[in-house]
């Protein structure tokens, strides 16, 4: 009996369980991973506040032509104004004409208002009444150029493209770290001239910095978080960490409805980024990447750090890590192409091709309707601070049913139910008969609800379904598409008004059911151990596995033999 006992003790040591995988030896989930999820909640309160800002900035205010500086207008009240000096078309009053006014110039008292000719405005008064200062009163973004508005948040969304375009290749190739600095470097250098900007150009060209800094950081980070924990936890650490988007998201219109002033607001989202600097100390490079680049001697050096964070042990590091480049290095001795993996990679083999391309279209879905439902909630029947926050509070429903969703039916279910489902609700909103406004209303934030829980399914699932060589490239590959999506997304206002109100849900409706067609297409990945190599990746999107594999028990013993 003791002989058994001390036969079984000998079978579970470390040295006779083969390691499966970097995070069976530092740990799966520990204090390190929780400091890291920490530190991205905390940095997507900032990051959302960015993204979402330009409603705020460039609120939807009324503005006319000025009164001319003659005495005669002097005494006048801007009702008394509009009514005599601005035209009417459609029970409106025109923003951009007045009636011309033919000036006495010896005897001002004289001047008189010809109502059968009318001019352009030289100069414009704005409505007070919800903001005391707009980016449209800044720099004159009314009339003809009311359309640069748009155009801004348009350049904004590209560089989101250019990061993920730029940065996820140079992260693959020198590591996740390095990335993440310099992208927190431009970002609070941008943050700042965006806040001081003199003219618009500036504004808008430091915007511009800002989201490539922004992109290059969150979704980097978000990569080595992945990298960095265990395929059973990677469900609720994936949704935890994006609820820092969420609280940005319900905290913005209190920030804008509190300050009322665009240069208040756009200082007040900028200084809480100085706080993510703490990156410099907090986050080390991504073990699995120095493992699958076999920077073995930077590899054991940071993996002891960790195991000391997480109070693990291994008997025999050194012998641990060559054991996973073993398991993980191609049957094919072609180490520069390993390490030097490009988005082409991705196109190469028929599987991975397929899969990658219906990812791309259903991350450029997701992200058009996205931003096309947040960025318009001012065209809503009410307080538009109210409609802004009702937007952004849907979306912690949307989290803990995506947690649910992801714990309990695995990838693709959720993915293509939160599609189906929020097309339809965007669709049901063409119907509904002007006098029932709040059920229009009630479908757009359905339709919210459902879109925001498919960007937490799609972020998981890319994050799991392309091997490690090309896992931040083909995230940013998706993230790119995306961007597209959210770069056309700004003008779908434009495209209402020049044909029906309707129109822009109805496309949201349609593609986001197209979309959810294709769903069937893409592997289950839930509870499958990353894939390393591409030849991993194509073997296992060829195999298209529909339902989910635990590997727990599996797991669980590579984990009892680490924990000594």
């Amino acid at each position: 009996m003791e002989a058994t006992k001390d036969q079984e003790h000998k079978d579970k040591t470390p040295e006779k369980i083969e390691i499966q995988d970097v995070t069976d030896i530092f740990g799966k989930y520990g204090p390190w991973q929780t400091r890291f999820v920490v530190w991205m909640f905390l940095g997507g309160i900032p990051s959302c506040w960015n993204n979402l800002v330009i409603p705020f900035l460039a609120p939807e205010v009324d503005y006319w032509c000025q009164k001319p500086s003659v005495s005669l207008f002097d005494n006048m009240t801007t009702a008394e104004w509009k009514s005599l000096a601005i035209p009417k078309y459609d029970l409106e009053y025109s923003r951009c004409l007045m009636y011309d006014i033919e000036l006495n110039v010896t005897e001002k008292k004289n001047s008189f208002i010809n109502v059968n000719k009318t001019v352009p405005c030289v100069k414009f008064e704005f409505d007070h009444s919800l903001y005391t200062s707009t980016i449209q009163e800044e720099w004159s973004l009314v009339c003809d150029n009311n359309w640069l508005i748009s155009l801004s948040q348009s350049i904004y969304m590209a560089g989101f493209l250019v990061a993920v375009l730029v940065m996820g290749q140079i992260s693959d190739r020198v590591g996740r770290r390095p990335v993440m600095l310099l992208c927190l470097f431009i970002m609070c250098v941008a943050g700042f001239a965006t806040t001081f900007a003199p003219t618009f150009t500036v504004f808008t060209t430091a915007r511009f910095f800002v989201a490539l800094g922004k992109s290059g950081l969150y979704t980097t980070s978000f990569i080595h978080l992945m990298e960095s924990c265990g395929p059973e936890h990677r469900t609720w650490i994936g949704v935890v960490s994006g609820i820092g988007w969420s609280v940005g998201y319900v905290t913005l219109p209190g920030i804008a409805w509190l300050l009322r002033n665009w240069f208040l607001i756009e200082l007040v989202i900028t200084v809480p980024g100085l706080a993510i600097v703490s990156l410099w100390w907090l986050i080390p490079e991504s073990p699995r990447w120095l493992v699958s680049q076999e920077k073995l001697e930077k590899a054991e050096e940071v993996v002891k750090k960790l195991m000391k964070i997480n109070k693990k042990e291994c008997a025999d590091l050194p012998a641990a890590l060559q054991q996973i480049v073993k398991k993980s290095r191609k049957k094919v001795e072609n180490d520069e192409k390993k390490r030097h993996a490009s988005m082409l990679d991705l196109l190469r083999t028929p599987s991975l091709r397929k899969s990658s391309l219906v990812l791309f279209f259903i991350w450029f879905v997701t992200a058009f309707i996205f931003y096309g439902l947040s960025l318009n909630t001012n065209d809503l029947y009410g307080n538009p601070f109210l409609n802004f926050f009702i937007s952004g509070a849907v979306e912690f429903p949307a989290q803990f049913l995506a947690f649910i969703s992801l714990k309990y039916f695995g990838r693709r279910m959720p993915l293509l139910a939160s599609l189906f489902i929020g097309g339809i609700a965007c669709s049901l909103t063409i119907p509904v008969p002007e006098d029932l406004q709040w059920l229009r209303t009630t479908f757009a934030m359905l339709g919210k609800l459902c879109i925001t829980g498919t960007f937490v399914f799609i972020y998981i699932y890319s994050a799991e379904a392309f091997p490690t060589v090309v896992r931040n490239v083909g995230v940013g590959c998706c993230s790119t598409v995306a961007r597209i999506g959210s770069i056309i997304a700004p003008f779908v206002k434009e495209l209402g008004r020049a044909t029906h109100p309707n129109v822009p849900l109805g496309i949201f409706g349609a593609i986001s059911v197209f979309g959810s067609f294709l769903v069937p297409l893409l592997p289950e990945t839930n509870m499958h151990t990353m894939m390393d190599s591409l030849e991993q990746g194509e073997e296992f999107h060829r195999k298209n596995p529909k339902k989910t594999k635990p590997e727990k028990l599996e797991l669980a013993t590579v984990s009892q033999a680490v924990e000594v």
